[in-house]
């Protein structure tokens, strides 16, 4: 089952629209105070690929902004770690984080218009 209005928000930002019903395209009500015409389902779907990537790159990097923010504690210079070995392994697991955005081609679920985690390789969690 598609959801335009997921489509339609990723695709025309801010534009004024409603739809009767989120699986239809054809109950699209286009506000005419837009700076853009009605898009046909083609256009949508043009317009709508040439955002993917830089859609897949934004939620690939709120979600790698949430695991650093989680890790944040062992970056301290005063956390209580074991030894230095385990210190280093949590800055450069770190650091691997922070690479992801370089290392990676994220995609998004065509379904779901969410990241799709299989495109993305993440380092190995230090436990």
């Amino acid at each position: 089952m598609t959801d335009y209005s997921k489509m339609l928000s990723l695709a025309y930002p801010g534009s004024g629209w409603s739809l009767r019903d989120i699986t239809v395209f054809e109950t699209l009500a286009w506000d005419s105070s837009n700076a853009l015409p009605k898009p046909t389902l083609p256009e949508l779907l043009v317009q709508l690929d040439s955002v993917k990537p830089s859609e897949a790159l934004r939620l690939l990097r709120e979600k790698r902004n949430k695991i650093l923010a989680e890790s944040d504690m062992y970056a301290l210079p005063d956390f209580p770690s074991p030894n230095e070995a385990t210190t280093q392994a949590f800055l450069s697991y770190r650091q691997a984080l922070r690479d992801v955005m370089q290392n990676n081609t994220p995609t998004l679920v065509a379904t779901t218009l969410e990241l799709d985690e299989s495109s993305v390789i993440w380092p190995a969690k230090i436990t």
